[in-house]
């Protein structure tokens, strides 16, 4: 005999079950807009332009775009150090000017390694030793202004400080954000009459299994939230209701570990409103 609807409700987890009460995909628009909220330093456009350039990002959750920050990071360090070299074998670079060049060799070669060590110390789940580590590229990275501000000559490698201040500032609110989210354990967020109720509503939710009936949920939320759009919060319940879908394909696509990342995320969107 087939389980009930009810028994099969209480079978599924619960962060699962929670996408009928608030969802937002951890995309990179709604990433960076829910870190530029929560972080003046967030260059929301920046955040946006810079995360999408990598490979990475359309199928990445919140933990997984704090990561990309870091390879971002990375990749404009080596950048600079490839400047730094081409600078050095320029004819007629002075002395002062070359030893200063020297100095952010250096630097930058080690802003590349904090950023490849704030990237293992996030994918190990390391949040605090991963701020630690971007942190310490800025402030690197810093160093190397210093080193030309000393012999009062213009630095041409300003552009590399800059962007890894700013990307730095990205990847901390980021990963601020994960830290910020209810635990994905709470099983009361989710009330079980609610649930039942909500999925009842559909044709085939008696015949569903557990994966389904989060689809389910996901297409309700989905629902309710275009159903709010009016006035000042349309444009806010526009990107729910459309990163809601996006959750439901993720789950589609059996991605259980982004789905809990995006529902969380969700919660603390939901909250700002």
């Amino acid at each position: 005999m087939r389980p009930s609807l009810a028994a099969r409700v209480l079978a599924v987890p619960a962060i699962i079950v929670f996408l009928a009460l608030s969802n937002v995909d951890a995309t990179v628009v709604t990433t960076c807009k829910a870190a530029a909220e929560s972080d003046k330093r967030v260059d929301y456009n920046f955040c946006v332009l810079e995360l999408s350039k990598h490979q990475d990002s359309p199928d990445a959750d919140t933990w997984g775009l704090a990561k990309v920050a870091t390879e971002a990071g990375g990749g404009d360090a080596g950048n600079a150090v490839a400047d730094v070299n081409t600078l050095l074998n320029k004819a007629g670079t002075d002395a002062k000017t070359r030893g200063a060049l020297l100095q952010c060799q250096k630097l930058y070669h080690d802003v590349e390694f904090a950023f490849a060590g704030a990237y293992d110390s996030l994918n190990d789940r390391n949040y605090a030793g991963g701020k630690q580590e971007v942190g310490l590229a800025t402030s690197l990275a810093h160093k190397c202004d210093d080193a030309f501000a000393k012999i009062a000559v213009p630095s041409q490698l300003t552009k590399y400080s800059l962007y890894t201040m700013k990307i730095a500032a990205i990847c901390t609110a980021i990963t601020n954000l994960i830290k910020l989210l209810p635990s994905a354990d709470n099983n009361t967020l989710v009330s079980y009459y609610f649930c039942v109720s909500e999925l009842s509503k559909y044709n085939g939710s008696d015949d569903a299994d557990t994966w389904v009936l989060a689809k389910l949920a996901a297409k309700a939320g989905a629902g309710k939230e275009a159903n709010a759009e009016f006035e000042l919060c349309q444009k806010m319940y526009g990107d729910v209701g459309s990163t809601f879908l996006h959750a439901r394909d993720n789950i589609n696509h059996r991605k259980y570990a982004a789905g809990k990342e995006q529902v969380m995320l969700g919660v603390y969107l939901t909250q700002k409103m």
